[in-house]
């Protein structure tokens, strides 16, 4: 099972010429599509952009409260630890505040704390809060050679990660102190269901990504999408009964979709020649996303990766 995110955008060359980088040279920005903002669908609205940087902004979360986002950028100026995570304390607001170097995938606590993943000898969990300086690891140390996507149930109960062991990633269970490690399922980009004891995945059905859900009360696993079309990187809306996702069901680029959770009535958001990735549903009602529609790279860098950049958007589905 490979990690979809980490093997699209970490192939990407140096670009030596970004703002992060310091200095006051003057650089050149262009377009990589030709669209300026992704294009939504007459089942979506409000269409804005959230962020506007030349590092490519993902995995945006919203706080259950809906007042701030934190998010990961990478920094191509770097050679290693790429990965940081940001947090906007006003989500329409200009400007972010630096929280963790070498860390990404976040997820809420709660309004004020969150999980992670970071870039230690092996990436492993930790988690923090906005407030405070200082990381906590879960448990001792790594699980696997790469953890990843960790995010604590409703009750603070457990905590659900992607750990990749022996080449494959798998969904496993903790402990909130870290200990307690269950290896559960096959599969990537777990997500609790807001109210039940229910994840929501995506792996390979044949030859193509789906999603599934796993009822953990009664270990019954689910197939939620099927097709010829890849379907991943799902999360349940805030009461529970939609899933936002991705598909490259349109002309095989990458966009925003929604459905019921039983999988009826798939809903398009977005279209055109852009991609999108991380959809988040907020408390808010919108569905927050990483589009490289529109986004800017310095004249002359190499485009060798459709996430060279990308910016946070966000649209609200019309139910």
């Amino acid at each position: 099972m490979k990690n979809r995110f980490y093997n699209a955008i970490l192939v990407s060359t140096l670009v030596t010429s970004l703002v992060s980088c310091g200095g006051s040279k003057t650089i050149t920005v262009k377009t990589i599509y030709s669209s300026s903002s992704p294009q939504v669908s007459a089942s979506a609205t409000e269409l804005t952009r959230i962020t506007d940087d030349f590092v490519p902004e993902f995995q945006p979360q919203i706080s259950p409260d809906g007042l701030k986002m934190i998010y990961a950028i990478r920094d191509d100026a770097k050679t290693v630890n790429q990965f940081s995570i940001r947090l906007k304390t006003d989500i329409l607001a200009p400007g972010f505040n630096p929280l963790i170097d070498k860390s990404d995938s976040p997820s809420w606590i709660d309004n004020e704390e969150f999980l992670f993943s970071y870039q230690a000898s092996k990436r492993i969990i930790a988690r923090s809060k906005i407030n405070q300086l200082g990381i906590k690891y879960l448990g001792q140390g790594n699980y696997g050679d790469f953890d990843t996507s960790p995010q604590m149930i409703s009750n603070k109960a457990k905590v659900v990660i992607n750990t990749k062991i022996s080449g494959e990633h798998n969904i496993a269970l903790l402990n909130p102190d870290g200990s307690g490690l269950t290896i559960i399922e096959k599969g990537s980009y777990p997500k609790w269901h807001p109210s039940k004891n229910v994840l929501l995945f995506y792996a390979l059905s044949g030859d193509k990504y789906q999603l599934f859900e796993l009822n953990l009360d009664t270990n019954q696993k689910t197939q939620i999408t099927s097709g010829t079309s890849n379907s991943f990187e799902g999360n349940y809306s805030p009461n529970g009964e939609y899933i936002t996702f991705i598909s490259d069901r349109d002309n095989e680029r990458e966009h925003v979709f929604i459905m019921d959770r039983n999988g009826q009535s798939i809903t398009q958001l977005t279209s055109g020649d852009s991609d999108e990735t991380h959809p988040f549903w907020g408390s808010d009602n919108f569905i927050y996303f990483s589009s490289n529609a529109g986004a800017k790279k310095p004249d002359g860098a190499e485009q060798t990766t459709k996430w060279k950049y990308a910016d946070i958007w966000r649209a609200k589905p019309i139910l």
